[in-house]
């Protein structure tokens, strides 16, 4: 009788979960596909940041030998890493190739939903973050070179009202006027 009532308990397992529709097998090639085929790199870390996987991106982009890497303390491959909290973005310039990527990290948990390691996600941002630095020294040379001709331009409209009669005079004040406001915007 009992081998009956499990049967018939895992019987109405299989149909309520569907246990027949998902093949378990097809989850961890779609998982393992996933972390392959990202254009990001991943490193997968236990929860001592000892590296226990990688993909292809991260083995090209910090030059890695998987099966050399596996074990290896995170620290070891990057000098003063920390590891972001769930949820935090960290930048990150590796000294190979001088490249920069924005690091995350996302849990992973055990059946228990115990935190027994982390899924590091690497997007390189090297050309995102040299573009920045170029706006950056653009934007201060030509606020320099407006405040620079905003100044002559005031020299000038000074002059001016100093040498025009009363009805002419409010234009060059006018100008100055502008001049002057142009400038402090430029600060």
């Amino acid at each position: 009788y009992a081998v009956s009532a499990s049967g018939i308990a895992f019987g109405y397992a299989l149909i309520r979960y569907d246990l027949f529709e998902f093949v378990p097998a097809t989850r961890a090639l779609g998982r393992d596909a996933v972390i392959d085929n990202m254009l990001d790199a991943v490193l997968i870390v236990d929860g001592n940041h000892r590296i226990v996987e990688t993909n292809p991106v991260a083995e090209r982009a910090f030059d890695l030998n998987r099966e050399e890497v596996l074990g290896t303390p995170l620290d070891v491959l990057f000098e003063d890493v920390r590891v972001p909290s769930p949820g935090e973005t960290i930048e990150l310039t590796v000294s190979r190739g001088n490249r920069t990527f924005e690091m995350t990290a996302s849990p992973l948990s055990d059946w228990r939903d115990r935190t027994v390691g982390q899924v590091l996600v690497f997007r390189e941002v090297t050309e995102r973050t040299l573009r920045e630095q170029r706006l950056s020294v653009l934007n201060r040379v030509l606020r320099h070179n407006l405040r620079n001709q905003l100044t002559i331009v005031q020299g000038q409209a000074e002059v001016l009202a100093e040498r025009l009669t009363t009805p002419e005079r409010q234009f060059a004040e006018d100008i100055q006027q502008a001049a002057t406001t142009l400038a402090d915007v430029g600060q």
